[in-house]
């Protein structure tokens, strides 16, 4: 009686996790299309509005969206975790995204942008290992160049190297080195993890918006 208790107790428990897999794929789908389409958004928009600007907008929509769980944040939130995420926010926001949509702005082609920005990983285990002391074995820098040299077949066909002046080409450069600080701030500070998802994007856009007005420009 009670191994066929134990059975119908796990069969429910592996349903219940079928389904909540199940209940992400359409998320998962949205998110890289909403990722992968947001070079060429900023490409185009550019043709019609700052770069920047649609950018604020963008922010502004998030902070709204979110505004139920960023007010809970706030509320129990300490000053030093507020803090920690301001200067977190600052780089994964503002200097990512203001960096490389001002390089697609400039004239930086958005293939070849979007190929710097997607120098994420590796660029993160760089800083980590000159910054941060870790040693990276063998097996994993080859994942890494692995991964690069999928990136650089993937997007082969849309590169090109444009018309822009050259120092314009190290901006999406800069935006994705932004990025990485921001990933190994969030990951080594325990402040940093002590909010949650929603409260982080909420708290992070807020703090971006008046950098983003001010440069919109």
């Amino acid at each position: 009686m009670f191994n066929s208790h134990s059975r119908v107790k796990g069969n429910t428990q592996a349903k219940a996790k079928g389904l909540f897999a199940l209940s992400l794929i359409v998320p998962e789908i949205l998110l890289v299309l909403a990722w992968s389409s947001g070079f060429v958004g900023v490409r185009y928009s550019a043709d019609y509005a700052p770069v920047l600007t649609v950018i604020f907008w963008r922010c502004a929509v998030v902070v709204v969206l979110l505004l139920p769980w960023g007010a809970r944040e706030i509320l129990r939130i300490q000053p030093a975790v507020l803090f920690t995420q301001a200067g977190i926010g600052l780089l994964a926001m503002f200097g990512y995204l203001a960096c490389v949509a001002k390089g697609i702005e400039y004239g930086v082609p958005a293939g070849l942008a979007a190929l710097m920005a997607d120098l994420l990983p590796l660029g993160t285990a760089l800083l980590s290992s000159l910054f941060l002391g870790q040693r990276l074995v063998a097996k994993t820098w080859c994942g890494l160049m692995l991964g690069v040299a999928g990136v650089l077949i993937v997007t082969s066909g849309a590169l090109s190297w444009g018309k822009a002046p050259l120092w314009t080409y190290g901006l999406p450069l800069l935006g994705m080195i932004s990025l990485a600080l921001a990933t190994l701030l969030q990951k080594t500070l325990k402040a940093a993890s002590s909010v949650s998802l929603p409260g982080t994007l909420w708290l992070q856009c807020v703090v971006s918006l008046p950098f983003l007005a001010g440069f919109r420009r």
